[in-house]
């Protein structure tokens, strides 16, 4: 929890978007540490290729700028993500966690200042590549929530 901020769980936003034959769903994250996960979950998202993406609605209430940070995952078998809100340059992240059966919390990926509109924002995410020494697909990620702080 950040004072005076919202947080919003990505498995609880609605999903605008989808790369097609996306799998995704809610994933129990607390076997692997209790309280390192907002709400010990996340949003695991199994993308197959460079290009899947999945946007979220992030419900934001005003219409002021918010400071938007995302918090994801690391693990073995994950990809290289680009952050987009709102279609504005978010942040660029490599989610392997460095280590076969190892995943940890990346702890804020701060994404800019953003105005809502329509009482929300869109976030982006989607796979831009995949780090040489990540399993599988290389495209995997998790999505644990998004905090939003009000600007000054």
């Amino acid at each position: 929890e950040v004072a005076g901020a919202t947080t919003v769980e990505c498995d609880d936003m609605k999903i605008a978007a989808k790369s097609e034959g996306l799998t995704l769903g809610e994933q129990d994250m607390s076997g692997w540490g209790k309280r390192q996960w907002s709400g010990d979950k996340q949003l695991w998202v199994q993308a197959k290729n460079r290009g899947d993406f999945i946007e979220l609605e992030i419900p934001v209430e005003g219409t002021k700028p918010v400071s938007v940070a995302v918090y994801a995952t690391k693990s073995w078998d994950y990809g290289v993500l680009r952050f987009t809100v709102n279609n504005k340059q978010g942040a660029q992240v490599d989610l392997f966690s460095g280590q076969r059966g190892k995943a940890v919390p990346t702890g804020p990926i701060e994404l800019g200042t953003f105005e809502p509109a329509g009482g929300k924002l869109l976030l982006r995410a989607e796979v831009v590549g995949g780090n040489e020494k990540s399993e599988g697909t290389k495209s995997y990620f998790g999505l644990d929530c998004v905090v939003l702080k009000p600007t000054k």
